[in-house]
């Protein structure tokens, strides 16, 4: 600005004096003094300004770079910006940055590092360090986006020789990690799963402890972790109160600590420590609270009637309902020998959180005709009370089948392994259909359908059925399941899929004639769609033709054994430029998961349908519907068998199809909780072949991770993803891409994370890895 305006009287004063204009030398003088001042004037608020205040630093940092001293370049860039007021922050570090910018391409990397830790400030500068939850989240997810700058920046000095400076870098970002750790735990378990990581990174973070984190921090902030840790060991309320209590103090020593610290030196890894140590205190005193209220439990038994005949499931739900935790819950059926038995009447259900439930099952065996009285009484101690009793009672109904005339359902009504045909029981799928019709309805030139779902979610029967539905809309619709297709080139491979479309048409009574191997060639696909999709669309009579592709994949396959050639799918891609043509893939993947340099041209052209899991209440009709008259199915036997199928249609069918056998062999129209249990061991036994399928499809992480969440679940009752690594770790076993594996079996609908914690989408699944797996087979394996 200052340049600028001594610019301006410059050429002022030359056109004075050469005569453009004309001047009085008193106006010359005056105006030129004004022009003076005010440059002086703008230079005062340049030199105060973000932007001077940037150049300044930029200068001093090349001083620094210069240096070539490792920690004075770290120490500048934690120094960087802190000394500027809350709210001018971002802008100073935004013209530094673009200075940074200006001076070298090369500097492109440490520039969006420097923007990132800008969005960082800006996060801070709009919270308070005392924050609430929700501030907490997003300074956690702004500071993920910060580390993975760092991590940029480091591989930058890497690259660019300067091994000092990233070796100087790594215990910040080691550290901020850690960070991101404690702000993001939501109980002792978070924070004592953090220990092994702080311990793998303290040689680390003590090479390079001051300024950042001073050795009494480090040490500090070791012992706090070394009691969460000694707090997971801890079983009675009274021992964790006391242990929070004695862990509140040092955290708050710390956080005192890098208080004083700040005020001393403004630097932004100081900054953080308040934030974090501030969080911690906040989680602790939250965690002391819920120790310190009162538990309140509460017992339902579900299951209603019995069968008189043989042994019954009793269902029952402890639920805690009260603001404080309850620990050692255990639960006992008071036997009374006269009337009925239990085979293991006590259960041990461990702690019960605010607001949590467990769902109990107790195999009895009456001894009695019509009705009986159980009793239940569960103990418990809370911070009020140790050994707290609660008693409960109920009546059960018991139900004889032996007036009632036992028909025999046969045949079986539900199929397995093959898709359903017209005349099959079709059960759902409704939404499915709905959304298909909207598509369709609304489908806009050169767009591509595509039905996406795992193997065995019934994607086939959705297109099989499909025919039918789109009559309404003025649709006719053909498949073609590319695994019956057997060419050898692009030509055989088109004249199949004719055949296949004047087959289906032949059974709605349309008669098309397919091309000859001659009358395709010299191009195969446009002939195809210029002549015999043509030729289609006028027997058509004013409809139009939905040809639907199951297993769309096998054209990628066909594409790099060289059957089919890339012009192939710039067919497609014409194909759905057609106005009276639309196309609909099926398949298991997404477009952008095959080959790009295959796909590319479509990938914009997708839109895609999921075709997933069955409801609960759509599995509840799959039982009832096509077996009534012939049986009833307790509530609660509906109720397990969407959580052993996790609403999967080819396990819910299979499952269903065993029940069915069941029912015929014992003669009992009245099925409960134990004859689906009795019909899922026979389909773990027989029905493995989709699931040795599910297994030998997984990486070695993800039977790693499977059979880690199983075990937690069956010690624990809950897999934390804090408690999946930390067991990973503890039993020393490797796990390459986690996280990755996390994603994948959640892509893949078995695993499905909820509140932090994994659990199986089937129990069914649950059942074949107790049976058949174990981390020791699994590394066994791995050796052989």
């Amino acid at each position: 600005m200052p340049r600028l305006l001594l610019t301006s009287l410059v050429l002022l004063t030359a056109c004075g004096e050469g005569g453009l204009v004309t001047w009085n030398l008193g106006a010359v003088f005056w105006t030129g003094a004004v022009l003076v001042v005010l440059g002086a004037v703008a230079l005062v608020l340049w030199q105060r300004s973000e932007a001077a205040a940037a150049f300044r630093a930029v200068q001093q940092f090349r001083k620094v770079i210069r240096a070539r001293d490792p920690k004075a370049t770290v120490i500048f860039m934690d120094d960087l910006a802190m000394d500027r007021a809350p709210g001018r922050r971002q802008a100073f570090l935004e013209h530094f940055s673009r200075y940074v910018r200006r001076a070298s391409r090369r500097a492109e990397v440490f520039a969006d590092y420097l923007d990132r830790r800008s969005k960082l400030l800006g996060i801070l500068d709009g919270i308070d360090w005392r924050m609430s939850a929700k501030e907490r989240n997003l300074l956690a997810s702004s500071m993920d986006a910060y580390i993975s700058g760092m991590k940029d920046y480091y591989v930058y000095l890497q690259d660019g020789g300067y091994h000092a400076a990233a070796d100087a870098v790594r215990p910040i970002i080691a550290q901020h990690q850690i960070n991101v750790s404690y702000l993001r735990a939501e109980s002792a378990a978070h924070l004592a799963a953090i220990r092994p990581r702080f311990e793998a990174i303290l040689p680390l973070l003590s090479q390079a402890s001051e300024p950042f984190f001073s050795s009494e921090i480090l040490q500090r902030q070791r012992h706090i972790l070394d009691e969460f840790a000694r707090l997971e060991r801890l079983t009675t309320v009274e021992d964790r109160a006391a242990a929070l209590s004695q862990i509140l103090p040092l955290i708050f020593k710390v956080r005192q600590q890098a208080e004083q610290e700040w005020v001393e030196r403004q630097q932004l890894s100081l900054y953080l420590w308040r934030c974090v140590y501030e969080s911690l205190y906040q989680l602790v005193s939250r965690l002391l609270r819920g120790l310190g209220e009162r538990a309140e439990l509460s017992l339902e038994l579900r299951s209603r009637t019995l069968d008189v005949r043989r042994d019954a499931v009793l269902v029952v739900d402890v639920h805690n309902a009260g603001p404080g935790s309850a620990q050692n819950v255990i639960l006992e059926l008071m036997i009374d020998e006269g009337v009925y038995f239990a085979q293991r009447p006590r259960h041990t259900v461990g702690q019960l959180l605010r607001g949590q439930s467990a769902r109990l099952e107790l195999l009895v065996t009456p001894r009695v005709s019509d009705r009986f009285r159980v009793r239940f009484q569960v103990t418990y101690n809370d911070l009020e009370r140790r050994g707290q009793v609660l008693e409960y009672a109920d009546m059960i109904e018991l139900r004889s089948e032996a007036d009632e005339t036992f028909i025999p359902l046969y045949p079986n009504p539900y199929v397995v392994g093959r898709p359903l045909r017209d005349a099959d029981i079709f059960i759902g799928r409704e939404e499915v259909f709905a959304h298909l019709g909207k598509m369709l309805d609304s489908a806009t030139r050169g767009e591509l359908m595509i039905a996406i779902g795992q193997r065995r979610m019934g994607k086939t029967s959705v297109l099989r059925r499909l025919r039918q539905r789109v009559e309404s809309i003025r649709y006719v619709a053909v498949l073609v399941d590319l695994q019956g297709l057997l060419a050898t080139d692009e030509v055989a491979f088109l004249r199949e899929m004719m055949v296949v479309i004047q087959d289906e048409l032949d059974d709605l009574g349309i008669s098309v004639v397919p091309l000859t191997r001659s009358e395709l060639q010299p191009e195969p696909m446009v002939n195809f769609r210029q002549v015999f999709l043509r030729r289609v669309l006028r027997a058509l009579d004013g409809r139009r033709l939905l040809i639907m592709i199951d297993e769309y994949e096998i054209i990628e396959e066909y594409v790099n054994k060289g059957v089919l050639t890339p012009r192939f799918i710039l067919g497609v891609r014409d194909l759905i430029q057609e106005k009276s043509i639309r196309l609909l893939f099926s398949g298991t993947n997404y477009l952008d998961a095959l080959t790009r340099d295959t796909w590319h041209i479509l990938l914009s052209r997708a839109q895609y349908l999921h075709v997933g899991h069955f409801s609960s209440e759509q599995v509840a009709e799959l039982f009832v519907r096509p077996t009534e008259g012939y049986v009833e199915i307790d509530s609660l036997a509906l109720e397990k068998a969407y959580h052993l199928t996790g609403g999967h249609p080819h396990f819910s069918q299979l499952l269903a199809r065993e029940l069915v056998e069941t029912r015929n062999k014992g003669k009992s129209k009245y099925l409960t909780i134990q004859d689906i249990h009795q019909a899922a061991d026979l389909v773990v036994d027989k029905g493995q072949l989709h699931i040795v399928y599910i297994w030998n499809e997984a990486m070695r992480t993800e039977r790693l991770l499977m059979l880690t969440v199983r075990e937690l679940l069956d010690r624990e009752g809950a897999a934390s993803l804090e408690a999946v690594t930390r067991f990973i770790e503890n039993h020393q076993l490797e796990a390459i891409g986690l996280e990755a594996a996390v994603g994948s079996l959640e892509r893949k609908e078995i695993l499905a994370l909820r509140d932090g914690s994994l659990f199986f989408r089937m129990e069914l699944l649950v059942k074949w890895l107790r049976k058949t797996q174990s981390l020791e087979l699994l590394s066994l394996t791995e050796v052989q």
